[in-house]
């Protein structure tokens, strides 16, 4: 029996600082800015898994390992479980470039300005949510497998926040008497937790996720990243990729990108 790495999936991420097209394939230039890193989580799953990641020269790539029998059939070593997704840190190494993006400076009056409409948040820090479960085509020339993980450039709605869990969730909205909470990834239906009438508040011990939180009856809504983990100072954000929505398995390859846009 041989054996062998086949790409699984790719990320990529791009910011309109660096406009510059490859003249051949017309891909944007990856931003040098941006790091990708797998959680302590995943990189555990994909070591017992025999998935390697590795970074590129445009990203990062997810490799799995194959084992071929004597008639030439492929398979993965080992496939994740069924709704099983993998998280990835998004690292800022240059952190002064937030001060010409979007959704964090905005245009007013013609100058670049921090954006006064930011959302609130609960968690301890604020990061960007990203999945793969609701990905948007590329128009051609881009092939068929690469995919944008939001309709447009980065905006307030991927905001979100991190928070550890156990999460010990407080509000402090006068009259606030629950928090429905919905699991974003893979999709799950809404359970409402009521809150102590006394504290305003309620300890949630959730798996690793992100999740809707929406205050009620006030209708308040939010995303929050839940974890036991600490990610380096330097997050901005968290990546989840899980089965390619519509079935087919973890094959064939296909590329999910993120665009920052610069104010």
């Amino acid at each position: 029996m041989h054996w062998r790495f086949d790409p699984l999936f790719s990320i990529a991420v791009y910011h309109s600082k660096y406009k510059n097209p490859d003249p051949e394939t017309g891909e944007l230039p990856q931003a040098p800015d941006f790091l990708l890193e797998p959680s302590q989580g995943t990189r555990s799953r994909f070591l017992s898994m025999g998935w390697v990641f590795r970074p590129t020269s445009w990203g990062w790539t997810v490799l799995g390992e194959k084992t071929y029998a004597d008639n030439g059939s492929a398979v993965l070593r080992a496939k994740p479980g069924t709704g099983e997704g993998f998280t990835f840190v998004l690292r800022l190494r240059n952190t002064g470039l937030l001060n010409e993006t979007k959704p964090y400076m905005v245009r007013i009056e013609g100058e670049v300005k921090p954006n006064p409409n930011m959302p609130s948040f609960s968690g301890r820090a604020r990061l960007l949510y990203f999945d793969n479960l609701n990905p948007a085509g590329m128009p051609p020339p881009a092939p068929a497998n690469h995919f944008w993980l939001t309709a447009g450039p980065v905006d307030v709605e991927q905001l979100a926040s991190r928070a550890p869990s156990p999460f010990f969730f407080a509000s402090p909205k006068p009259g606030v008497t629950g928090v429905d909470v919905t699991p974003l990834a893979p999709a799950g239906a809404a359970k409402t937790y009521p809150l102590n009438p006394s504290s305003h508040s309620v300890v949630l011990d959730l798996p690793e996720n992100g999740y809707r939180f929406v205050q009620q009856p006030v209708n308040q809504s939010e995303i929050l990243f839940l974890t036991s983990e600490m990610p380096a100072a330097d997050a901005i954000g968290v990546v989840r990729i899980f089965e390619h929505p519509g079935g087919g398995g973890w094959e064939p390859h296909r590329c999910y990108k993120v665009l920052f846009g610069q104010v």
